[in-house]
């Protein structure tokens, strides 16, 4: 669990009082006030949407969606905050299906879609009812440890910008 510093804190509830009042997500503005240097790309189309599902054999999450269907992805300092709809696939299709890292516990019930600075990978964890819970763990690369981040998607993404801007 990530604990938070003082000014960690108040950076946060900055962005909470600011993003979260609005409904639906508007991802541009999302990225404008948390990464300014956000890079925002085309969006993903809803046929590619229809092609991850099929291979993945399961939908994504409908805030991920949403935000794919902003941009197909966003970088801020060469760090894949969230992944593009390809990199998605890969990333899972290998961790879960080619077994990319057979040293570690299956990762059948996680769906990464973003990555941190040190190889480390966040994910959305899937229930054994075969769906996912709105929340997003981390997946600590070193030790194979899973632990909690964020509630939602836009949390993710306050969490990760108040972490940026603290000092």
């Amino acid at each position: 669990m990530y604990f938070m510093t003082d000014d960690y804190r108040q950076k946060y509830n900055e962005l909470r009082k600011l993003l979260l009042p609005q409904k639906p997500t508007d991802w541009r503005h999302v990225f404008a006030v948390c990464f300014p240097t956000a890079e925002l790309v085309a969006p993903a189309t809803q046929a590619a949407l229809d092609v991850a599902k099929l291979t993945l054999g399961r939908h994504l999450p409908p805030d991920l969606e949403s935000l794919l269907l902003t941009s197909d992805g966003v970088t801020v300092e060469s760090v894949s905050l969230i992944s593009s709809l390809s990199e998605i696939i890969t990333t899972n299709i290998d961790y879960r299906v080619n077994r990319v890292r057979a040293d570690c516990m299956p990762f059948d019930h996680m769906l990464f879609f973003g990555s941190a600075y040190d190889g480390d990978m966040f994910a959305y964890p899937i229930s054994q009812k075969d769906d996912y819970i709105d929340s997003v763990f981390i997946w600590g690369h070193e030790m194979d440890c899973r632990e909690f981040f964020a509630y939602s998607l836009l949390d993710y993404v306050m969490r990760l910008s108040a972490y940026a801007t603290s000092p």
